[in-house]
């Protein structure tokens, strides 16, 4: 635990020492930590506000969140005064400054430019650059994408369009819905050119076990899994990776759109993987059961048959929770085994937790219609 604890303080000054490195893209003002301690901002009302909007409310738990407001009081509480803006790049004059989560952990950056809407991506390493490049380029025909605005390699920065959107605390069920149905329709031709140029692989649910500490626990959810199903190879082919409504924006306009962001999780994943993606991110880190009660109602089947049908597959209505526990084998060893051992512990008791409340669920439902 203290060891932890070491690490996040750690982890908090070291972004606080990349601000500093990166000042010049900064616009003038007073700058200070967000009381979540995830972002630096300029301290001016409208700079505040419009960061509460753009960023997902802190989604720590109770004690945690009393625990940081006390490190942001005491230990992150300086604050940094620009005198003058460098205008380091034409046309943008940053107010926020967030690090951005990816594969490698923290280490690259994202500055918010609110007068200009643009957002500027600063890159650790090569790799993670061209990587984000190829994915834009990869994706930009199937999925609305902000629009990259220029790019420098040598400095390795990526400028982009910031989306106004939609607040995710102001959707209402049929914003939900409409974006379900977006997003299925999307998939399902992306789906369709993948199958016609043969960029589809195939794997089984065991195929994604491994040798470790949780390793039985995770074989327990396998042997939740109906023979038939376990014994079938699957479509594999490369997707988002992190799709749930932190990276889905709704943009109300006379017609409504959405643009998805952040592909840095882009890889080869079951071909169900971002659909069951977002209904469990929206139960674990929101707490929000609206998607997959809508699956486990069977108000998705239409939706699920249409994609099981394209690769050739039949979608057995029986086994909904059973696709649920293949997926969450693929999201485990993709996105959780590298974690800490209590972090892991928590994805695992949650994900069990929403089974039992899915089993009762169901239960219920079942003795009232008889």
């Amino acid at each position: 635990m203290f060891k932890r604890f070491y690490l996040f303080i750690k982890r908090k000054k070291d972004i606080m020492h990349s601000f500093n490195r990166n000042l010049a893209y900064m616009s003038a003002g007073t700058y200070a930590y967000d009381n979540s301690i995830k972002y630096i901002m300029r301290c001016d009302r409208y700079t505040i506000d419009k960061a509460n909007e753009i960023f997902q409310k802190n989604y720590y738990q109770i004690l945690i969140r009393f625990v940081i407001l006390l490190l942001r009081k005491m230990v992150f509480n300086q604050k940094i005064r620009i005198s003058e803006f460098h205008n380091k790049t034409d046309n943008f004059s940053g107010c926020v400054y967030r690090p951005v989560r990816s594969i490698t952990g923290y280490n690259d950056s994202r500055i918010f430019d609110f007068h200009h809407n643009k957002v500027l991506t600063i890159f650790a390493t090569k790799d993670d650059f061209h990587s984000v490049l190829n994915n834009n380029e990869y994706f930009k025909d199937y999925f609305p994408l902000p629009k990259i605005l220029w790019i420098d390699e040598t400095n390795l920065l990526i400028m982009e369009e910031l989306i106004q959107f939609q607040q995710y605390s102001n959707w209402q069920s049929k914003d939900y819905l409409y974006i379900i149905q977006e997003i299925f329709n999307r998939y399902l031709d992306y789906f369709n050119d993948c199958k016609q140029k043969g960029n589809i692989s195939y794997k089984s649910p065991e195929s994604f076990l491994w040798e470790g500490s949780e390793s039985h626990e995770i074989k327990s959810i396998l042997n939740e899994i109906h023979p038939i199903l376990l014994n079938m190879n699957y479509p594999c082919l490369k997707l988002h990776g992190d799709l749930w409504t932190a990276n889905i924006m709704l943009i109300k306009k006379a017609t409504n759109q959405i643009c998805m962001i952040d592909w840095e999780y882009a890889n080869v994943y079951l071909f169900f993987y971002d659909f069951f993606n977002l209904m469990w991110l929206e139960v674990y880190v929101n707490n929000n059961e609206f998607y997959i009660y809508h699956y486990m109602d069977g108000e998705m089947d239409t939706y699920f048959e249409k994609v099981f049908a394209l690769f050739d597959l039949t979608f057995h209505k029986e086994y909904r929770l059973d696709y649920l526990y293949i997926f969450f084998l693929n999201f485990y060893k993709e996105r959780v085994l590298s974690l800490h051992k209590s972090e892991r512990h928590k994805f695992i008791n949650r994900f069990k937790k929403t089974i039992g409340l899915l089993k009762k669920g169901s239960e219920q439902k079942q003795k009232l219609s008889q």
